[in-house]
């Protein structure tokens, strides 16, 4: 029983301590002038493709197979096709109007808490083998998750919400990997199809979010070389992230 607690506070200090220092980072940036809100937009959607093409589709692949991993993250895609959707009709009938950029940051933090899950099963996983490689891949999950929380907090900083509420938001982000660590702990193992379909549906969520939310909206609000630079910054860092880990 100790294991399973001590499992799901590793996970949980990892995925909120991650996500949440993404968010603080973007917030004492101070208030981001207008004229970044497109290379800012695209550079959040570089960091999650950058992610998910060099890491988290990878990994997926040589576990479950090409096939496998790609109809998994084309379900994935498609389940935050229709999250906002719905969020779209709620937003409308509740306040009347629906504002973009709340909308893509709550879809973007939807994504990664999809993705937190399955790193925190993965943590659970490495803490039944050996406990010090548990806390060595926290650590690295940790660093991995600070871009993620970046992405996830720009477009709310940009469109004004205040600190506190981005604070919260991205903690949020990272509970379900306290969740996947517990599951995974509790279980004693995880079975290696199971997390690389995790893996994939999270991939097939965060790069829906970046290729239809985050660089469209780049591109309308500014112009395709302002969105094509930021983007590229984005890929840079993310890319970097995966290689130092």
């Amino acid at each position: 029983m100790r294991m399973i607690v001590a499992t799901t506070i590793l996970g949980l200090a990892a995925g909120v301590g991650g996500t949440t220092l993404g968010g603080l980072f973007v917030i004492l940036l101070g208030r981001v002038a207008y004229r970044w809100l497109s290379p800012m937009l695209a550079f959040a959607g570089g960091v999650m493709i950058s992610i998910v093409v060099f890491d988290m589709m990878p990994s997926a692949v040589s576990a479950s197979g090409v096939v496998l991993a790609c109809v998994v993250a084309a379900v994935g895609g498609l389940v935050i096709y229709a999250s906002e959707k719905v969020l779209e009709i709620g937003e409308r009938r509740i306040i009347g109007s629906l504002d973009s950029l709340i909308s893509i940051g709550l879809a973007v933090g939807t994504a990664i808490g999809l993705h937190n899950f399955a790193e925190g099963m993965a943590i659970g996983a490495s803490v039944v083998v050996m406990i010090e490689l548990g806390i060595t891949v926290a650590v690295l999950i940790a660093v991995h998750n600070i871009p993620e929380g970046v992405a996830m907090s720009v477009p709310l900083r940009l469109k004004g919400v205040r600190p506190s509420l981005i604070v919260l938001f991205t903690a949020l982000a990272g509970l379900p990997m306290g969740v996947g660590a517990m599951i995974a702990a509790y279980y004693g193992s995880v079975s290696r199809t199971l997390l690389a379909a995790s893996f994939a549906f999270s991939s097939g969520a965060m790069g829906y979010v970046s290729i239809a939310d985050l660089v469209p909206s780049a591109v309308r609000l500014s112009s395709a070389f302002e969105a094509f630079v930021g983007f590229v910054a984005g890929v840079v860092l993310g890319l970097a992230v995966v290689w130092a880990i």
